[in-house]
């Protein structure tokens, strides 16, 4: 979790709009601010960063969906188990997919100096997503079980 906190936390001169950035975030919730060098609690860690999955889950439900509330969202569908399923596969397809960032990765790299490819903020906040992911996997998922299907 701190490892993963490290990751994320970005400096507060990156601007405070970043989505992947845990000090952004950290400020916007009026939580008490954080040092990289000086880590809260792993609770603290944990609890700010799966905060901010759930967020940016829902978030991306609705760009998905192409909806502008929650309530639009619900009100307008009927909603089933199968089209959840579906609209968590079209979330992580869009916006928790290492391919993704592999593409703007390499569409900015192939691009002539001066021209704007990829968008970097974009990529940090899939990885942020995708890294988190793993994470909630770890709690919901009881690791003897992870052994147990890795050996």
């Amino acid at each position: 979790m701190h490892r993963q906190f490290a990751t994320h936390y970005r400096k507060p001169n990156t601007g405070g709009q970043n989505p992947a950035s845990l000090w952004a975030h950290n400020t916007q919730l009026n939580h008490i601010p954080i040092s990289p060098n000086s880590l809260p609690t792993f609770h603290v860690c944990h609890d700010l960063i799966f905060i901010l999955l759930y967020a940016h889950v829902l978030h991306c439900l609705l760009l998905v969906l192409k909806k502008k509330t929650l309530e639009e969202y619900l009100k307008t569908l009927g909603l089933t188990w199968k089209k959840l399923k579906e609209h968590a596969t079209a979330i992580y397809n869009q916006f928790a997919n290492a391919c993704v960032v592999d593409k703007l990765r390499s569409a900015r790299e192939a691009a002539n100096e001066g021209t704007k490819e990829g968008d970097m903020v974009f990529e940090n906040a899939v990885l942020f997503i995708q890294d988190t992911l793993i994470s909630y996997l770890g709690t919901v998922i009881p690791w003897k079980w992870v052994n147990e299907i890795c050996s």
